[in-house]
C-alpha cells in the first residue's frame, strides 16, 4: 500500500513558514556582537563627544532603502546630539534622515555609516536617546536601539593607537596618522554642512586649519572599508 506524504509535507511547510515569520529582518550589531533592546555608551564630561556605533544588516530576501529617526527620551539639559547616516551628518534638530541607504538581501552597512554623536558640554548626567533604522518603503520593517549615553568624571582609558589626531584643540595645522592607507577626509561644521574634502591615499596626512573658522568640527576619515568619525576643536 502507498504511502500517502502529503499531511508530512504541508506540517513541514507550515514549519518553515512559521520559523521564517520570526526572522527579524533588520538587527544591529557592533564589533561582532549583536546589540540588544539597549546599549550603553560612556565617556567624561570634558570629552568633546561620546560616541555611538551600530552595524545595520538586511536579513530579509529583499533591498531595503533605510533611514534613520531619533527619538530623545530624556536629554541632559545643556547637552547636543546629532547623527551620522551614510556620507552625510546632520544637525541636532534633525530627528529623521533625509537621506537613506540601499542594502540588499544579506547586505550590512560599513562599520562607520551610522554614528550617534553626543555632545556633553561639561555636564553630569544619563541621556536617552533611541534610533529606529526602518525600510522607507515598509516601515513595519524596522529595529530600534536605546543609546544610554553617560557623562561621568571618572576616566575610562582608550586604547586608540589605529587612529591618531593631534593637535586638538589645533590652531595652525592638523595631522591624521593611521595604521591603514586614508582614503579621504570629509569636515562637517556643527550644522551637518559639508566645509572641506580632501582625497588623501596614503598614511598620514598634514591638513592646515587657515580654511576653518573657530569652533567645533566631524573629521569622517574613510579608508577602504571603514569610516572614522572625530570631534576636533579649531581655535
Amino acid at each position: 500500500m502507498k504511502k500517502n506524504n502529503a499531511p508530512i509535507v504541508l506540517i513541514i511547510s507550515i514549519l518553515l513558514l512559521s520559523f521564517s515569520g520570526f526572522s527579524q529582518p533588520l538587527t544591529l550589531s557592533w564589533e561582532g556582537e549583536t546589540i540588544g533592546d539597549t546599549l550603553i555608551v560612556t565617556g567624561l564630561t570634558t570629552d568633546f563627544e561620546i560616541v555611538a556605533h551600530a552595524i545595520v544588516s538586511n536579513n530579509s530576501n529583499h533591498s531595503m532603502d533605510i533611514k534613520v529617526r531619533r527619538d530623545q527620551i530624556q536629554v541632559i539639559e545643556g547637552t547636543l546630539n546629532q547623527f551620522c547616516w551614510g556620507s552625510s551628518c546632520y544637525p541636532p534638530n534633525v530627528n529623521e534622515s533625509p537621506g537613506f541607504l540601499t542594502l540588499g538581501p544579506g547586505q550590512s552597512t560599513l562599520e562607520g555609516q551610522f554614528s550617534g554623536h553626543y555632545l556633553p558640554l561639561g555636564n553630569f548626567g544619563d541621556s536617552f536617546i533611541e534610533y529606529e533604522f526602518f525600510n522607507m518603503t515598509n516601515e513595519d520593517e524596522n529595529v530600534k536601539v536605546i543609546v544610554h549615553f553617560i557623562a561621568t568624571t571618572v576616566g575610562i582609558s582608550e586604547d586608540d593607537t589605529y587612529l591618531t589626531i593631534y593637535p586638538n584643540p589645533a590652531s595652525e595645522s592638523i595631522t591624521i596618522n593611521m595604521s591603514h592607507s586614508i582614503d579621504a577626509v570629509l569636515v562637517y561644521d556643527r550644522t551637518g554642512k559639508k566645509v572641506l574634502e580632501e582625497q588623501v591615499n596614503r598614511n598620514s596626512y598634514l591638513m592646515k586649519t587657515s580654511l576653518l573658522s573657530s569652533g567645533l568640527y566631524l573629521f569622517r576619515i574613510t579608508t577602504h572599508d571603514k569610516v572614522i568619525t572625530k570631534s576636533i576643536v579649531i581655535k
